[in-house]
């Protein structure tokens, strides 16, 4: 277990992860995955059991940086890549920005 928990705290030192998103990069890994180390690592809050939808962060992101669709080139590009840096799914962001055009 001591060697599933230094590489998930290695994974999570590159960025933020919700509970199945790590599961699913330890099972990868190692196959099964120790209840307890999942149950330890969000005690200590390093995994987010509640990660809000791609369109609750989408509509967050516009409200913060006060844009409105149909948005310009410049601006999709800025959402795209925030929301990608915060671990939603490349297709699924792009999906959800050519939504807005629509």
């Amino acid at each position: 277990m001591n060697e599933i928990h230094v590489y998930a705290l290695k994974l999570l030192r590159g960025r933020d992860y919700t509970v199945s998103e790590l599961r699913a990069k330890l099972e990868a890994k190692f196959g099964a995955v120790p209840p307890e180390l999942m149950e330890r690592l969000l005690q200590r809050k390093f995994v987010k059991p509640d990660w809000p939808s791609l369109k609750e962060a989408l509509a967050a992101k516009m409200n913060d940086w006060t844009l409105r669709a149909p948005l310009q080139p410049r601006d999709a590009g800025r959402l795209f890549r925030a929301l990608l840096r915060l671990g939603y799914d490349e297709e699924a962001i792009r999906e959800e920005i050519n939504s807005l055009e629509q």
